[in-house]
């Protein structure tokens, strides 16, 4: 069986593709060139050097796709810029990368434009659900088809299963979570020296008005009584 896990998220893609190697499926990645660099996926491995800022990392890039193994294929909208009618040609190439595949693992934005084809697929859900029932546009009622028609839709965050419960065209969920490489990220001894009792360590790349690490760190120190409830 050939598996094709179309972006978004390419780091956490890799990770997923990886693994899918590991057990033995023939399975593959497409990226989008014109995703920012936090996304790719050679911060999985520590490929980049130590100190790299991620947002001066230009995807488009050729340069940064020298590491990337074989069966990594890389969808470029570059190449058309500027011509007459570039997005649906673009949409044809991506339509042909996922030729050949016998099923689709369809990630954001992907996962609306798979119900198009003729391949079986499935919807990996990162958190867009959140935004989708609740949408009006074209493509959030694309969306809303998508899910519908998938084989199943992979959930990774656990609380937004009160959000499917509560949604009649989703048929089939299946809780998958985020995959990570224990070789790679396991407990270790640290290298650092701290003087502090209490040390937090709590790291996130996303706005804290989407993810709340400051909520999260509030508690923390308003439970271990070093701020009050009147200091931010």
């Amino acid at each position: 069986m050939k598996v094709v896990h179309v972006f978004n998220m390419n780091n956490d893609a890799y990770s997923i593709v990886k693994f899918m190697r590991k057990a033995g499926l023939e399975a593959d990645l497409i990226i989008d060139k014109q995703d920012f660099g936090m996304t790719l996926p050679q911060w999985e491995d520590g490929q980049f050097a130590e100190g790299t800022d991620p947002y001066a990392l230009k995807q488009r890039d050729l340069t940064t796709f020298n590491l990337l193994p074989s069966w990594i294929k890389v969808w470029d909208q570059t190449k058309r810029h500027g011509l007459p009618f570039s997005r649906s040609m673009n949409r044809v190439d991506l339509f042909q990368l996922v030729k050949g595949y016998d099923i689709i693992e369809a990630h954001v934005p992907f996962a609306a434009y798979a119900q198009f084809l003729s391949t079986p697929y499935v919807v990996y859900d990162a958190g867009w659900i959140r935004y989708l029932p609740y949408g009006v546009g074209f493509q959030d009622k694309l969306a809303r088809r998508a899910y519908k028609s998938a084989k199943v839709v992979l959930v990774t965050n656990p609380d937004t299963f009160s959000i499917f419960d509560k949604l009649e065209y989703v048929k089939r969920t299946l809780f998958m979570p985020f995959l990570i490489d224990l070789e790679i990220y396991r407990p270790t001894r640290s290298r650092l020296e701290f003087d502090n009792e209490l040390i937090l360590f709590a790291p996130a790349r996303h706005i804290w008005r989407e993810k709340g690490n400051d909520k999260m760190l509030r508690g923390y120190t308003y439970g271990f009584g070093i701020l009050s409830e009147n200091q931010s």
